[in-house]
């Protein structure tokens, strides 16, 4: 099993360079991550880093033919299910069928 960590910092020309957001990815098979954390720290939440974030993970899965699933779990801040949900659907996850989690398989490298 291998553990691999995403972080997106701010510009190293800030005086503050601790990560905006993360995230965790646990190798599960040959061509398979499970995402198992993304998170944002709070002064940076609803401005996009999640989403870019996000995009650059799915980017990389995409070049390097990996599969990536995850279990969405209400968020500590306050986001509703069904809104963690629907956000990673708009990032190209979708239900697995008869499981409880989500995943996104590799789209075509352009």
């Amino acid at each position: 099993m291998s553990v691999m960590h995403v972080t997106f910092c701010q510009a190293p020309s800030t005086a503050h360079s601790s990560p905006i957001a993360w995230a965790e990815l646990i190798q599960r098979g040959k061509q398979l991550y499970e995402i198992s954390r993304i998170e944002v720290s709070n002064a940076f939440r609803n401005r996009g880093y999640g989403s870019l974030l996000l995009r650059q993970i799915t980017d990389a899965a995409d070049v390097m033919d990996i599969r990536l699933r995850l279990w969405p779990a209400a968020s500590d801040d306050g986001m509703a299910l069904a809104a963690l949900i629907a956000w990673y659907e708009r990032n190209g996850f979708a239900p697995a069928v008869g499981q409880q989690y989500l995943v996104r398989l590799p789209r075509q490298a352009k």
